[in-house]
């Protein structure tokens, strides 16, 4: 009986490892950072985007025979912009971990295959820098500016929590070793601690992103 049981775990391990499938990709990455608040019964909202780039890999494996599967992954995300006018000239930049946990459906089409994928990506904030200068109207000179929306100033925590939870969605096409895909990530947690929150104006920041990009599918 042990025997036959070592045989069997043998021939699941063989089977799993051949329904599953390493990517390692990379692409286009971009964030869209919403601010909201209300003022009395006026509603507020502005947003800023950044554009960058994201490489990582994932790791589906096939959980059914009808082409579901589960794609754990992990990917660095870097996005970044320069704003530059006649009194600021600024340099803008977020480096973040994902860990992307998706449920994954593929089904054959053509040449390959086609396939989507939607879940949870947990993203941890590893850095969010604004450098550069500002011209200062009163000295007229330029001063140069450091902020960091992750560090704590003079013992105060920073305003922007460096966890967040994401719901994504997207979809690709792979051929032979090359997939193609296209995604967008929905943040759902609001960024601002909540010691600086104000029940009174109802404050909140969201960061959500999106992507495209090729893999290689080992």
């Amino acid at each position: 009986m042990k025997k036959f049981l070592i045989i069997a775990a043998m021939l699941l391990a063989g089977a799993t490892a051949s329904f599953a499938q390493l990517h390692v990709g990379a692409g286009y990455y971009g964030e869209l950072m919403t601010t909201r608040w209300n003022e009395g019964n006026l509603k507020h909202k502005t947003s800023g985007d950044m554009h960058g780039f994201y490489a990582g890999a994932s790791y589906n494996i096939a959980v059914s025979e009808i082409g579901i599967g589960l794609a754990p992954g992990v990917y660095f995300n870097f996005a970044g912009e320069i704003d530059k006018d006649r009194y600021t000239d600024t340099f803008t930049r977020r480096l973040s971990l994902e860990v992307p946990v998706h449920v994954t459906y593929s089904h054959d089409l053509g040449p390959g295959a086609i396939f989507g994928y939607a879940g949870p990506a947990f993203n941890v904030g590893l850095s969010f820098k604004s450098t550069g200068k500002y011209y200062d109207e009163i000295s007229e000179e330029w001063e140069k500016a450091t902020a960091n929306l992750y560090k704590p100033v003079d013992g105060v925590k920073s305003q922007m929590h460096r966890f967040d939870c994401k719901f994504g969605l997207g979809v690709g096409y792979k051929w032979e070793h090359l997939a193609a895909n296209f995604g967008w990530d929905f943040g759902l947690l609001n960024q601002i601690r909540g010691e600086y929150r104000d029940k009174n104006v109802k404050n909140s920041i969201h960061i959500h992103s999106w992507h495209f990009g090729v893999a290689y599918v080992f």
